[in-house]
């Protein structure tokens, strides 16, 4: 666990920390994504290859024999203590004022595309309010970029990228799943399905020790 100690050096030093606890998590919890890898949502998602090798490391995450990816995990791989105490530093870290923003390390094995929304929710979780969650991935993303002077927030003057949900983050943030249209470049688009597919099929996205 993070001592009081390094909470105070991190303050002191303006530190802004991203804690990806979407890749954490992932990296403790993979075998719980085996259901959703068997969708037509992740057939959509990945090339089929792709979606069979990550199937199968799925399926052998939690049987303790030593396949090639175990290495590149090591401590982390389906360690639910060390899951437990990457909440509470983050928890207490944000308790202390330090500023935070959403990362989900995409593109990793265990983290894929459209689990920002979980992220948002994980932040939540540990005690942000809807609207800070979802400022650490806008408006306080651009500030730690230096771009928030053109990125961030939805003003003239500012290039923006827009959603049109269903629902109000405000008061429920899985509202944010619920995408009916993109509006980017100048164009409108509107998504295939209703929502953004439950990468956590039968599992709840956030971890309670």
């Amino acid at each position: 666990l993070i001592t009081d100690a390094e909470i105070a050096k991190i303050k002191a030093k303006g530190i802004t920390v991203v804690p990806t606890l979407t890749i954490t998590d992932g990296i403790v919890r993979f075998e719980e994504k085996k259901e959703f890898l068997e969708t037509e949502a992740a057939r959509e998602l990945f090339e089929e290859p792709a979606r069979k090798h990550l199937h199968y490391i799925a399926s052998t995450w939690t049987n303790g024999k030593p396949e090639r990816y175990d290495e590149a995990f090591g401590y982390w791989r389906a360690n639910r203590e060390a899951l437990a105490r990457a909440y509470e530093n983050t928890r207490r870290m944000q308790a202390a004022g330090i500023p935070m923003c959403a990362g989900t390390d995409t593109g990793a094995v265990c983290a894929f595309a459209g689990e920002l929304v979980d992220e948002i929710r994980r932040l939540h979780h540990i005690g942000m309010s809807n609207l800070q969650a979802i400022q650490s991935a806008t408006l306080n993303a651009a500030k730690l970029v230096g771009r928030e002077n053109e990125l961030g927030v939805v003003e003239p003057g500012k290039r923006s990228d827009v959603i049109m949900i269903e629902g109000n983050p405000l008061d429920d943030l899985t509202a944010l799943r619920k995408i009916r249209y993109v509006g980017r470049a100048g164009f409108w688009y509107q998504p295939n399905r209703p929502e953004i597919a439950d990468r956590w099929l039968g599992h709840s996205v956030t971890f309670t020790p």
